[in-house]
């Protein structure tokens, strides 16, 4: 509308006065006007993009706070996950020994019934028969990885002998220690196994119920009940206190474990008085452990020693 008004007022003016200086002067009237125009048409633009530009950064900073308070949200939904996952965890590992503490309790109260069938049939499988070619002895496994105790006698000057699992069969033997003085040795069978616990020989006390595992004359895997007689017992030509238990220990019998009522080694069965029944010894569990652990470190310690030479 103005610059249809500002041309014409310039064509009057050129109408009046028909020379060249009319002509000029309208020219410039023209471009005066269309220069304020163009004017007026860049500072609209201009505010108009001012104005966009305001809007784009108040909806940048709008969209960034929401960002952050979904990313604020998210955190708090992650950590809550993983508390969760821990207390499930937790919870977890609380039934679990809960649940073993069940099953030991229910052993106990089997056993303190009198009923010793809650550990005899996994307690087996911990005791091997020993086959020499000098007599029949027995055997405990009390390492997984095949380690026995037994006593020094059943494998003195023997040259060939099999150890007979309750379950596994026949396995080969490696004489890893021997103590005469203990009467006590240290063999390996290769294989992974389940081996007995130690019990404590301070806590043994004289009345405890025990039971005895072994060959006696050859019968395989046979169990004995009794007690524990006496603590401590002082015997000639034997250089440490022994059990004394009414067990019998039979010739077959010697090396097996007598085991007490959580189905611990209480001690290794040495021998009997000849002539007298439930009149038997056994090596208090004190003294083996720290036998057959000596002789298992060593065990490792030579063996790492030969990997490494021929690495």
């Amino acid at each position: 509308m103005l610059k249809e008004t500002v041309i014409k007022a310039a064509f009057n003016l050129y109408c009046m006065e028909d020379n060249l200086k009319n002509w000029i002067i309208a020219l410039l009237v023209i471009q005066i006007v269309l220069m304020g125009y163009v004017g007026y048409g860049s500072k609209y633009i201009y505010d108009r993009f001012n104005n966009l530009q305001e809007n784009f950064n108040s909806f940048k900073l709008e969209t960034n706070k929401n960002l952050q308070e979904v990313n604020n949200k998210l955190g708090s939904v992650e950590q809550d996950f993983k508390n969760s996952a821990s207390n499930l965890s937790s919870s977890i590992q609380k039934l679990e020994v809960t649940d073993k503490k069940l099953e030991k309790g229910l052993k106990d109260v089997q056993i303190k019934s009198q009923d010793f069938s809650g550990i005899i049939e996994e307690t087996l499988e911990s005791v091997v028969s020993l086959q020499t070619n000098k007599g029949l002895g027995s055997g405990v496994i009390v390492a997984k990885e095949g380690y026995l105790a037994t006593n020094y006698h059943v494998v003195e000057g023997i040259n060939a002998a099999v150890a007979i699992t309750y379950k596994k069969g026949n396995f080969p033997i490696r004489l890893i220690k021997v103590d005469p003085r203990l009467d006590l040795a240290l063999i390996k069978i290769d294989g992974e196994f389940r081996p007995l616990d130690f019990a404590d020989s301070d806590l043994v006390k004289v009345g405890d119920k025990v039971i005895a595992l072994g060959n006696p004359n050859g019968l395989s895997f046979t169990v004995t009940e009794g007690i524990v007689s006496q603590i401590n017992r002082e015997l000639n030509g034997v250089p440490y206190n022994l059990l004394q238990t009414d067990v019998s220990i039979n010739p077959g019998n010697s090396g097996g474990p007598l085991v007490n009522i959580q189905g611990q080694i209480v001690g290794i069965n040495r021998l009997k008085i000849k002539d007298f029944e439930g009149l038997g010894f056994a090596i208090p569990a004190d003294i083996v452990k720290k036998f057959v652990s000596i002789g298992i470190k060593e065990d490792k310690e030579l063996l790492d020693k030969i990997e490494q030479q021929n690495s």
